[in-house]
């Protein structure tokens, strides 16, 4: 169904949107914006059209917190 493509397509916009907030929050270092994202969903390992990915961008403070926040993520979304 029609209806059915656009939540589709609004879907993927808002994950496409939450990855970039999240390497734009990472790039900046902010820490607590960028955390929250990742525990929400956002993988911190998507690149953009620069092949630039928030671990990437990252202090390499943040990266590994980044990271533990995505795999904690996955293990409750299982």
């Amino acid at each position: 169904a029609l209806w059915e493509v656009y939540l589709f397509e609004r879907s993927a916009s808002a994950l496409r949107d939450a990855h970039e907030l999240l390497r734009g929050a990472a790039l900046f270092d902010h820490a607590a914006i960028a955390l929250a994202l990742a525990a929400h969903g956002a993988d911190p390992t998507v690149t953009n059209a620069a092949g630039e990915s928030a671990l990437d961008v990252a202090q390499p403070s943040l990266r590994a917190k980044l990271t533990a926040a995505r795999e904690a993520w996955k293990q409750t979304s299982n």
